[in-house]
């Protein structure tokens, strides 16, 4: 029996009104050659029996429940279980194009690449209107650098970062240990993508809108609130591990880019009465790790967004080190204020 070209995994955690749609999506690829790993991670609703059943009927799928693990201990149970040459990720609540895994592993193969990706659509659950999310500013930034992330397409590290809009060469995972942190109470994915990329020996992306995410439903971790947030310390904990873990060197003035932004995402949403302390730790977080107000930052690719941002991560990192918390709030009012202009203006492209 050949092995499938991609092996696709599939974390079921309470997604009953969600999951067909997801599953019966799955079940339409255009690529034959496939399976479909269905971790339930103890569901308390209907979504393990629902799982189960679709496996039964559909040989391309398998099942496995186990107790809750969250979302990192699903992902890594299924790992193991996964014979593809390539894996890819879907949530339980999402749905992809009957296309999308057909062209991600044809675009790998014939560009030899450990990693392909497509563009996305945020899927508004309340009105089922589809965002665009469009990758042709790191599309063009990794065409121009050959595939590969250093020396000259480190700002790719800036995309969104998820692990389900890509399929990733099985080999390398396996060979360097790729993992969801399962030490982290939030943001579980986001090391996967930054590890799987800084190995990467080549990633190529294309234009097409083949995934869809769905948003604004209740239980999600971008609505959490709480003291979760300060997960966001140890992500970087776990990455920079990984970094040398695997001697890898030259992101400084990246990673010093990507805390700021999570750091005063953080601070954002973390609720009043924590805030003092999570601007503490932020602050002890960037002086033990030697940062100065002379220290290199990386800016983003493009403009809108990116360009405002190079003008305020050097005045949010004086404000930190300072230990002025009046004006790392004002910085934390106005990125605010320009994350929902951006998602205004992502709106207004709103289809149906």
């Amino acid at each position: 029996m050949t092995h499938p070209k991609v092996s696709v995994i599939v974390a079921v955690y309470n997604v009953e009104p969600y999951l067909m749609k997801c599953l019966n999506s799955l079940e339409a690829q255009t690529l034959q050659e496939m399976e479909f790993i269905l971790i339930d991670d103890g569901s308390t609703d209907r979504s393990g029996e629902i799982a189960e059943q679709f496996a039964a009927e559909h040989p391309r799928f398998r099942f496995v429940h186990q107790e809750n693990k969250g979302y990192a201990g699903a992902q890594n149970t299924a790992l193991p279980l996964t014979t593809g040459k390539y894996i890819g990720f879907v949530d339980s609540d999402d749905f992809v194009a009957p296309e999308m895994f057909q062209k991600l592993f044809e675009t790998a193969e014939k560009e030899n690449a450990d990693i392909a990706g497509c563009s996305f659509f945020y899927y508004r659950q309340q009105d089922q209107c589809k965002i665009p999310y469009s990758n042709i500013l790191f599309l063009n930034l990794l065409k121009r650098n050959q595939g590969k992330l250093f020396h000259g397409a480190e700002a790719a590290l800036f995309d969104n970062a998820v692990p389900w809009n890509r399929i990733y060469s099985r080999d390398m995972i396996m060979k360097k240990h790729i993992r969801f942190p399962e030490n982290q109470q939030m943001a579980e994915d986001v090391p996967f993508f930054w590890e799987s990329f800084v190995v990467a020996n080549k990633i190529v992306l294309i234009p097409d809108f083949l995934y869809y995410y769905r948003i604004q439903r209740s239980g999600q971790q971008a609505t959490y609130r709480d003291e979760r947030l300060f997960s966001f310390f140890t992500l970087f904990d776990n990455f920079e591990a990984f970094l040398e873990e695997h001697n890898i060197a030259g992101l400084g003035p990246w990673l010093l880019h990507m805390k700021l932004s999570r750091f005063c995402f953080g601070y954002e949403k973390v609720p009043e009465r924590l805030r003092h302390s999570y601007f503490q730790q932020i602050r002890d977080t960037l002086l033990k790790s030697k940062v100065t107000n002379n220290s290199a930052i990386a800016t983003g690719p493009g403009w809108g967004k990116y360009g405002l941002l190079r003008v305020l991560h050097p005045l949010t990192l004086q404000a930190v080190l300072s230990g002025n918390e009046s004006l790392f709030q004002k910085i934390v009012q106005f990125r605010q204020w320009l994350t929902e202009l951006d998602a205004k203006i992502r709106s207004s492209f709103c289809s149906e």
